[in-house]
């Protein structure tokens, strides 16, 4: 039987790219409760889905607490309770992680360009 090797999740090179939050679960890792998080980021003409895990500790110093603020647009106040946010448009930063695979390091909220004359970004 032959072997193929196959890449592992999309090669989205590193930058700045629109993408829309399709999913947020809560899951299990090696240490306990995780947050999933699945962003169809928007790259090269085309959208890749791209699965993030983060801590479920909601802390201001915690990477969920500031995936969620570059999501909200503002800076989530302790005893605030937020719905899920799926499918919110943001913007997500990718780097590389230690074994070379893309990721989001940081998010941060979309803004449509403004408009001087219909059809004309400013």
């Amino acid at each position: 039987m032959p072997f193929e090797i196959t890449a592992q999740g999309p090669d989205i090179p590193d930058g700045v790219y629109p993408a829309v939050l399709e999913n947020v679960a809560e899951d299990t890792g090696q240490w306990g409760k995780m947050r999933k998080w699945t962003f169809l980021v928007e790259h090269d003409g085309k959208i890749d889905p791209l699965t993030v895990y983060t801590s479920a500790n909601t802390s201001p110093s915690s990477k969920s607490y500031s995936f969620l603020a570059g999501i909200l647009g503002k800076e989530p106040q302790v005893g605030e309770r937020y719905e899920d946010p799926t499918g919110t448009r943001c913007l997500v930063t990718i780097t590389r992680n230690k074994k070379g695979f893309p990721t989001v390091d940081t998010v941060a909220p979309f803004t449509e360009p403004q408009q001087v004359l219909p059809g004309v970004p400013r």
